[in-house]
């Protein structure tokens, strides 16, 4: 997951970014995409800071005076009981008028043994995400479909094929042809595999209530 400004990512996503913006000059490759940032943009991801947490327990999240502006949350939420207070969590990190991004996994008919394997509790739909942002407190914004071509994979080898590994051709078929769904993935005839809403943090819920002695020390970029 992720935070801007103050941006907050609850994913091993952001201790890899902070790895690797922390890395000495000297060893970076001269083609690497961080030498192809400009000298401003190094200057800003190098503050970058990453930290664990469990988005079930408010005092496991770094804080920030004044809030976030931005939390990025990937494929989170779908991995615990009770996510209307890992989103209410989630939501209490947030400046006034902050914004949260979240991707989940899309149609609970899809639910198989991959599911199981990434301990999913559940697949979502656009109904049921848009009810658990507002249960939580969110204004929604936008909510986008995303990935029709991994659908008919994901169905394949979830719900048929009962397999609980993707096979490493898949993997590699999908990565080279990555550039062309990208292209063609708003026409393909299949559902979305994921959902990402857009969120704008609304009123006081019980999570903004927070004991403020069990929350661990600010982290600031």
């Amino acid at each position: 997951m992720s935070l801007t400004r103050r941006t907050f990512v609850s994913s091993s996503a952001a201790a890899v970014a902070a790895e690797l913006f922390a890395a000495p000059a000297d060893s970076r490759k001269p083609n690497s995409a961080l030498e192809k940032l400009g000298d401003a943009a190094l200057r800003e991801a190098k503050k970058l800071k990453a930290s664990y947490c469990d988005v079930t327990d408010s005092s496991s999240f770094p804080r920030s005076s004044g809030g976030f502006d931005t939390v990025i949350c990937l494929n989170v939420v779908e991995h615990v009981e009770d996510d209307v207070r890992a989103m209410e969590n989630i939501r209490s990190v947030l400046s006034d008028g902050g914004a949260a991004i979240v991707l989940v996994p899309n149609g609970p008919w899809n639910f198989g043994t991959l599911d199981e394997v990434l301990g999913h509790h559940r697949r979502y739909t656009k109904e049921s995400l848009r009810k658990l942002s507002e249960d939580s407190g969110f204004v929604v914004e936008e909510l986008i479909e995303f990935n029709r071509i991994g659908t008919p994979a994901w169905y394949l080898n979830g719900k048929i094929l009962r397999r609980r590994v993707f096979g490493l051709f898949q993997i590699w078929m999908l990565n080279l042809l990555t550039p062309v769904f990208r292209v063609v993935d708003s026409v393909l005839p299949f559902p979305p595999l994921s959902l990402i809403v857009i969120l704008r943090k609304g009123g006081i819920t019980a999570a903004d209530t927070v004991d403020d002695s069990n929350v661990r020390p600010a982290v600031t970029a």
